[in-house]
């Protein structure tokens, strides 16, 4: 692994940049490399709702009770977060999401048909 690109390229294919690209030749040569390329875009979709999921519930789980000003002064804000709400439209939104996945997952390969869900309207 001597060139820039091959660190990414492992942790995602576990093969260097060179292998990658010889496996994906391949792939292009015996017509799956469009299935290959949705895979890899569906894997990668799915992982990005599973980050956005965590991120979210750990930014509504943070207490928010308290916060230091520029002075030094601990200031403590009354009010707050319905937690059970904002969980509510996280799930329901990721729902969503996850459903525009698996209707992306489920549809054909290649044409117009390889834009993200989010592209399409």
């Amino acid at each position: 692994m001597k060139k820039q690109t091959d660190p990414k390229m492992y942790k995602i294919h576990k093969k260097c940049t060179d292998c990658v690209v010889e496996m994906e030749h391949k792939l292009r040569i015996e017509g799956k490399f469009e299935e290959y390329e949705k895979n890899m875009t569906v894997a990668n979709m799915r992982n990005h709702a599973t980050e956005m999921e965590a991120y979210l519930l750990d930014a509504i789980n943070q207490s928010n009770n308290g916060f230091v000003s520029e002075n030094g002064e601990v200031e403590r804000w009354k009010g707050g977060l319905n937690k059970e709400q904002a969980k509510e439209a996280v799930d329901a939104a990721l729902k969503h999401f996850n459903d525009q996945i698996d209707e992306y997952a489920k549809g054909p390969i290649g044409g117009d048909e390889k834009r993200s869900p989010s592209d399409q309207k």
